[in-house]
This record gives structure tokens, sequence and C-alpha cells, in this order.
């Protein structure tokens, strides 16, 4: 904030560098043992990224999804490429059995992984090794949480910090043993198997500012983020201050303004200035003050309101744009975090959005893990003839439910409650059984009932048309319901 009351946008989003400290938030762990263990201190502060999902409802929305559709679909083990004989199956069932039987769930401790990658940047795996042998079988494969460590700047170890307590790892498959008390390192084999540092697995998200760390997706809209927040807490002062909205204030007549100061200013002009410019800190703030007057003249005081509406209008399309631009920046659809979007002629966007999504950005996460599976760990196993693959997002199936569930919607052979059963979990909707209106079939907007009472039928008498195609589609449904269930009946 400058003297006068203005803001400096970008001295707000500099607080998540680690060239300014946050009095909201604890302080940096590691601050204290950079210099004296070698360690290499990122460049955003890990505390207020963790912090940032907290902060923003789509942030959150984004980062978790992300993580679940690349590593929360499940793994299977397929053959090599190009092998010259067929695959082993005595390696395979050393390969499912070690990756089936990791607890936490390898599926859960790849998800938390990604978790962190989204989050920070940054997403870390400890792999332990069964047996005393430095370049035994790997026994063990878990998520170790991304803002407790950082690199050390020889790119072979790392540190971990829990409260009081100090860890060392040394990164996959570097060829000496470290000590996970001091981080001292001894040639492979020679340091005790009971001070041995287990390794780590580093998975980043690139970016040409640093050589040891990555960044989040979520970086570039930072400043929409603490725009959110700003527009978030001005509301709030407003109900706090009781709803008062901006005045404008004018004072006119014979009144005295008081003996200027050394700077040539008036004390009332001061005191109104002074106040305006709390209105940056405090806004909605109420303003008391008295007006004398040179020898019993008149002052007339005129406080005007200014319009509420379109400021409360313009907060609405702002949040808007900063909720778009934070799904922009983790290149998700937007769909997929509970917004409807269509397109410019109308029409529904998801298919295209999924397919850009699926292809930029889940399959390169899946991939990152992969080869680092298939680097590591696998062989470690003394597996060659299988791989390791994250199952991908099946969207065909979803999108064939889709289709089929419109159409039956829209023909009233469904009903809307029957709707959000199928597809309200993904949203947090549940079906309302005593609303009779989400119990009712409709066709072209309007409820069958609705509709064979207004074709209403005496004895002997004909259905009208309408009231003909919609029995029609009853009956259907109830085909349809009974070859689900039962099975049906070709005949």
């Amino acid at each position: 904030m400058t003297k006068d009351g203005g803001f400096v946008p970008f001295s707000s989003v500099k607080q998540y560098t680690t060239k300014t400290h946050s009095k909201q938030i604890q302080a940096d762990l590691f601050a204290n043992i950079y210099g004296q263990c070698g360690l290499v201190e990122p460049f955003y502060k890990s505390g207020q990224l963790a912090q940032l999902v907290e902060l923003n409802v789509f942030h959150s929305r984004c980062v978790k999804t992300k993580a679940r559709d690349t590593a929360g679909n499940g793994w299977e083990l397929k053959p090599t490429e190009n092998l010259e004989h067929e695959a082993s199956q005595e390696q395979y069932k050393v390969g499912y059995g070690f990756l089936s039987g990791q607890w936490p769930p390898l599926s859960t401790s790849l998800d938390r992984m990604m978790n962190d990658y989204e989050t920070l940047g940054n997403g870390y795996l400890e792999v332990v090794r069964e047996g005393d042998a430095p370049e035994g079988l790997f026994g063990l494969v878990t998520h170790i949480p991304g803002h407790t460590v950082r690199i050390h700047r020889d790119y072979n170890k790392y540190a971990q910090i829990r409260g009081l307590k100090r860890r060392w790892f040394k990164a996959v498959g570097y060829e000496k043993d470290i000590n996970f008390d001091d981080g001292t390192e001894m040639d492979l084999g020679t340091m005790d198997a009971s001070k041995r540092a287990s390794e780590l697995i580093q998975m980043s998200s690139y970016h040409s500012r640093s050589d040891y760390y990555g960044i989040p997706d979520i970086i570039p809209a930072l400043g929409a983020i603490i725009g959110t927040i700003a527009a978030r807490d001005y509301n709030i002062k407003f109900f706090t201050n009781f709803g008062v909205p901006a005045y404008a204030v004018y004072i006119s007549g014979d009144y005295d303004l008081g003996t200027p100061d050394s700077d040539g200013e008036y004390p009332l002009v001061k005191k109104i200035k002074e106040y305006f410019s709390k209105l940056t800190r405090e806004p909605h703030s109420t303003l008391v003050f008295g007006i004398p007057s040179d020898s019993g003249g008149n002052v007339e005081v005129k406080i005007e309101p200014l319009a509420v509406e379109v400021k409360e209008a313009s907060f609405k399309i702002y949040r808007r744009d900063n909720r778009d631009e934070v799904i922009a920046s983790h290149g998700m659809p937007p769909y997929r975090v509970g917004i409807d979007e269509t397109g410019s002629l109308g029409g529904s966007t998801a298919t295209e959005s999924t397919d850009i999504y699926i292809q930029s950005v889940i399959n390169p996460r899946q991939e990152m893990i992969e080869q680092h599976f298939n680097r590591f760990v696998l062989p470690s196993l003394g597996i060659t003839d299988w791989q390791f693959k994250l199952k991908p997002i099946d969207t065909s199936q979803e999108e064939h439910d889709q289709s089929i569930a419109d159409f039956l919607f829209k023909n009233g052979a469904m009903k809307p409650n029957e709707l959000i059963r199928f597809f309200g979990a993904r949203f947090g909707m549940e079906p309302d059984e005593n609303n009779p209106a989400l119990e009712a079939y409709y066709v072209a907007g309007q409820s069958s009932e609705a509709l064979l009472r207004e074709w209403p039928t005496a004895a002997g008498a004909t259905l009208g048309p309408e009231a003909t195609m919609i029995q029609s589609i009853k009956g259907l449904h109830d085909r349809l319901v009974d070859i689900a269930t039962k099975g049906g009946n070709d005949e």
C-alpha cells in the first residue's frame, strides 16, 4: 500500500515467494539450516502454496480432480513392448504381488503424491529396500508429504523436517550410502544397515527458474485467487458494518476549516482524507466529525449514497473471471468441477474439452509416474518382461450413459430423481423423494401428468395424440426397467 492509500498489486503476490515473510503463516522450518546443511530453498514457499487450496474452492477442486484422474483409476502390468519371447508369468506374480500388497494401497499413495505435485509443483515417494543389502529388492513404496522435504544442492539427497525431528533420504539409485541422522555419505554397502537412509523419488513440474524444484500450475493465477479473497473480504466488511453503502459527503456554507498545518493542509480536510485512506483497509467504516461554523452561519452537509448495485454486479463478473482464470491455469474442463459451459452455438463443449484435457494434462502425468516405476521400482524386483501402467480415464461409457439418459429424460422416460441418482454424486446432489416435481416425467419441459390432464378421456373415448405418445413412452420406460432388472424377454 502506498502512502496515500493506493495499492501495489504485486506486493500481494510477492508474499508467496521466499523473499517476503507472511505474518499469517508459520515460518519455514528449514530457514535456519539451508546454508549449514547445503539444502536448496524453493523459490515459492511450500507452506503458503499448501494453504492456497484452503482459500479457493476451484483451485482445491482442480487439484483433487487432476490427482484422482491421474492416479485414481487403478493400475495394471502390461507386457513390455517388442519382447522376443513370451512375458514371464513368474515375473508378473512377483510384480503384481508387490504392487498390490502395499499399505496404504499404491493408488492412495500415488493420489497423495499427485496432490502434492499439483499443490506444490513437487511430489515425493519413499522407497524402502528389504533386508540389509543396499541394492536389495524394494519392499515398500509410500507417499511422503512434499512440504516437509528439501533437496540438497548436490541433487543426491533430501532432508525432511517434522516438528523437531530431521531425517535424511538419498535420491533413488544414488550409488552411495547416506546416514539418515546427519546426511553423511559412505561408499555403498559400507554403512551399518540400521543407519542407512531409504530412498526418495521426486516428481516435479519443471520450470526454467529452478533446477531443483518445480512449480504448480496455479502460480500464474495467484492474482486471481488474491483478488477473489479481496472481493470476499470487502463484502464481508459490508455486512459487518450493517450493510451501509458507500456515500459521497458534500459540505458547503460558512464553516471554519481551522488553521493550516506546516504542509498548508487544513485540519478538517486532513481528517476527511485520512478517513477515506482508511477505507482501503476498513471498507464501509463509519465517519463522524464535527463542523465548526463561523459566527453561527449556516452550514449545509449533503450526503449522497453511491450505487451499490453496479458495484455488486461488477464483483460478480470479477469473481467469475477469477474463477475461469484459476480453472484455465489448471487446464481443467469446467464441467469436471461442476460448472456447466456451452459453446458459442449453444452446444456442449464437454467432449472436446475432455479430449484436450486427457491428451495435454493427464497423459503426460501418467507417463511421468510410469517411467519412474519402470526405471527404478520394477527392475529392483528383477522384472523386465512387464511394465507398470496407470489406467486412463474411461469417458466413453460415461458419454454413452449421458446420451442415453438425456434421451430418456427429454422424452418422458426418466424422472429427474432418477437422473440425479445416476449423475448427481459428481456434483454433490442427492435425489429428493419428497418433491413431487422430481418424481414426474417430462416431455418438452412439461410434466406428463399435466399433459394427460390436458387431454382427459371419457368412457369409450380415444386418447389424443400427445397422450397416446406419453403412454407409449411410459410403456417403453417400464419395458426398459424390466430388461434392466429382470433380464427381459425377447419374445
